[in-house]
């Protein structure tokens, strides 16, 4: 049996995003002065904006943080809707959104 010893990501894990812990990250940011209507109402503005991100990526990415302008956030492109983008360019194993591992030169 060989077993993967490599941390380059596979298409399974560009496919999802990581389980999140829902609750506990509302409590983070109610606890750091964030509304839970704000909270709520910001990650239903970026599930249909540009980026459709997801809840999970809401917090995933920590951008529930008021720290961050909204326009930042709304530019921001999360996993889900970057990765079919992967797969139609076929780098299915050798990019991550945030830290691509092949470079491409025109």
């Amino acid at each position: 049996m060989t077993t993967r010893t490599s941390i380059a990501p596979t298409y399974e894990t560009l496919s999802g995003i990581p389980a999140v812990d829902i609750p506990e990250n509302v409590d983070a940011a109610l606890t750091k002065g964030r509304r839970a209507t704000g909270i709520a109402a910001e990650a239903a503005a970026l599930r249909f904006g540009p980026g459709r991100l997801s809840p999970q990526e809401n917090f995933v990415y920590h951008l529930w943080d008021s720290a961050l302008p909204l326009t930042a956030k709304r530019a921001f492109v999360g996993k889900l809707a970057q990765h079919p983008t992967h797969v139609a360019a076929g780098n299915r194993e050798g990019v991550t959104p945030a830290a691509p591992t092949r470079s491409c030169s025109i």
